[in-house]
């Protein structure tokens, strides 16, 4: 960029400095025309003809002849001249010195002026004018300026940079207080409203469960989740107190049946599927000889092998009565089984042993008085035949009446004995 600005004000510099250079060799000949013109000085018009001409002939629109002080003496002007422009006195005092004076270049039109001294009319000089491409100085000046401009900047990149750094860095600063801003505000839209969630989940963990989330300006999502907590909160305290209502009723229930239990005279026993005992009554302690504490989650095959053997039929009914050993003391228990088929189930028994030994003994008694009945039969008839034997041939035994008499009286004693 520098090397296209500086080439094209040097284009422009050349120009002016070309068309400068060809004024003084005009000027140098014009000044030689003019002194053989010099008789018709005094006919100013006859001298601005011929002024004009010679203007004509190498160029220049006007040509003018001007004393020391820089006042008009004669012009030659064709139509459509620049408007003339006095000369710089410094330029005139350059020239009146000896020296060559440095064009002047003007602008609207852009032109190039030039003092030339005439030494054959005495202390004058010839002042020419010669037009230049149109805005040809504007774009000269324009150049200088981007030139200048263009060096200013270059001297001022570095501040320019480090200003653009800042101010770079100012923005990226703002960028960033903004995004943390925005990013602080969205965390506390969101933070705040799952702390409050946490704070009452922390609550129904502590057991309360009236606990409630209220969530009404948080974002939509933590709405939803905020309405889901409630409700899970508001469910979890409707089971609980169901399981609450179950739980008592289930404990009445329990009471009731180990009421029921504790006053029954049958021992009873409950069982899971692997035949452990579940439960146990007081009169199933008592009749196995078992502690109920002690026998908990046991087999029952291990406390009590007689009632294990048949638990592990599997059969749905059974009543069956087994004979067992207690503490040395044999007992006869009616064991009644319900369940079965690989589920839980429950079993029942009565100790029977006084009711089979009174059978057994009322059985023996039957026998004994069955015997009794057949032997008390034939009794009667002796008891009768030894009564008849005494009454009538009593008399007739004669000295052995005492034998006859015990003898008799023996029989029928033995007989009421008997019988």
């Amino acid at each position: 960029v520098q090397s296209a600005v500086t080439n094209g004000a040097e284009i422009g510099r050349a120009y002016v400095a070309d068309v400068g250079s060809g004024l003084e060799a005009d000027m140098e000949t014009m000044s030689t025309e003019l002194g053989g013109v010099r008789g018709l000085f005094d006919n100013r018009i006859q001298f601005s003809r011929a002024l004009a001409q010679i203007g004509d002939f190498f160029g220049y629109p006007a040509l003018y002849i001007l004393d020391e002080n820089g006042r008009v003496l004669a012009s030659g002007e064709r139509p459509g001249a620049p408007p003339y422009v006095a000369p710089p006195r410094e330029a005139l005092e350059t020239v009146a010195g000896g020296e060559v004076a440095p064009t002047t270049v003007t602008e609207n039109p852009d032109t190039v002026r030039a003092l030339y001294p005439l030494p054959d009319y005495g202390n004058t000089y010839l002042y020419v004018v010669r037009p230049l491409a149109p805005g040809l100085i504007q774009r000269m000046r324009n150049g200088e300026e981007s030139i200048t401009a263009y060096r200013e900047a270059e001297e001022s990149r570095a501040r320019i940079q480090a200003a653009f750094a800042l101010s770079y860095l100012e923005t990226a600063l703002l960028v960033l207080v903004g995004a943390v801003w925005l990013a602080m505000s969205a965390a506390s839209s969101i933070s705040a409203p799952i702390g409050r969630l946490v704070k009452a989940a922390d609550q129904v963990a502590g057991g309360d469960l009236d606990a409630r989330v209220d969530n009404a300006e948080a974002p939509a999502e933590l709405i939803v989740l905020s309405e889901a907590f409630n409700r899970m909160t508001q469910d979890i305290k409707t089971q609980q107190a169901a399981l609450k209502t179950a739980s008592d009723e289930a404990q009445a229930r329990s009471l009731f049946i180990e009421t029921v239990l504790s006053g029954v005279s049958a021992g009873v026993i409950g069982l899971d599927r692997k035949r452990r005992i579940s439960a146990i009554n007081d009169s199933a302690s008592h009749l196995l000889g078992l502690d109920a504490e002690h026998v908990q989650g046991r087999r029952l095959a291990e406390v009590a092998p007689e009632l294990g053997e048949l638990s592990e039929r599997g059969e749905a009914h059974i009543e069956e009565d087994i004979d067992i050993d207690r503490n040395g003391d044999a007992l006869r228990l009616r064991v009644r089984i319900e369940g079965g088929q690989g589920g839980e189930m429950v079993l029942t028994f009565d100790d029977i042993t006084r009711l089979v030994t009174a059978q057994r003994n009322a059985a023996w008694r039957d026998v004994a008085r069955r015997i009794a009945h057949e032997i008390k039969n034939p009794l009667t008839p002796i008891q009768l035949s030894a009564e008849r034997l005494r009454r009538r041939y009593r008399e007739r035994v004669g000295e052995d009446v005492e034998v006859f008499d015990r003898c008799t009286e023996t029989i029928i004693r033995q007989v009421g004995d008997i019988g």
